[in-house]
Parts: structure tokens; sequence; C-alpha cells
């Protein structure tokens, strides 16, 4: 899955922020894997996205979280779905990132 900054009902969040729970949650109501899951290619994958995040992280019920995302107008998706770039660490020592090369003090 690349990743995306998401805005729903006015906020933004970034699916790769997810967990896993909320993964499955995810995979459970498309049938996809969210490794190959893209909300701007599937409706179903854009649709639970979004209701996951108005349910998990800000508490709203799931039946007017279902009612607010339904109500998105397909066009207006193009502007709350952005492809960002992945800001995750390529190099990790004892579990913890890398810092990046910089200058060295002596």
């Amino acid at each position: 899955m690349r990743h995306y900054e998401v805005t729903v009902d006015g906020e933004k969040f970034r699916t790769d922020d997810l967990t896993l729970e909320d993964a499955a949650w995810i995979e459970n109501e498309t049938e996809q894997s969210w490794l190959v899951m893209e909300p701007l290619l599937s409706a179903k994958a854009c649709q639970a996205i979004m209701v996951r995040f108005l349910v998990a992280y800000r508490g709203r019920d799931e039946a007017e979280a279902r009612k607010c995302v339904g109500s998105q107008k397909l066009t207006s998706l193009f502007d709350q779905i952005q492809a960002v770039e992945d800001d995750t660490p390529e190099e990790y020592h004892d579990g913890l990132p890398k810092a990046a090369a910089g200058p060295a003090t002596t």
C-alpha cells in the first residue's frame, strides 16, 4: 500500500499511522489485503479506511461514520486523498531508527 494523507470530515490523517488492528478491520470490510489496497482505485477500500479513522480515532458511531463517508462526492475524493512520501526510516540499529549521516564533531 502506498502512503496517503486522507481528509475526512475536515480532519487529516495518514494511512501509515494505521495499526495492525485497523488493517485487519479494513481487510475484513473489503476482502482485500491491506498491502494492495489503493483508496483511489477502490470505493470499498476508500470507504473502509475513512470509516475506520472516524470510528477508531475520533470516537464516532459506526453508523454515523458510514453515513458521513458514504455521502462524499466521488469527484471530491481526488482532493481528499493525496499520495505522500514514505517517511519511515530505511535503517535501524538495535530496533531504533538510525540517525541520518551528518557532519561529525570531534
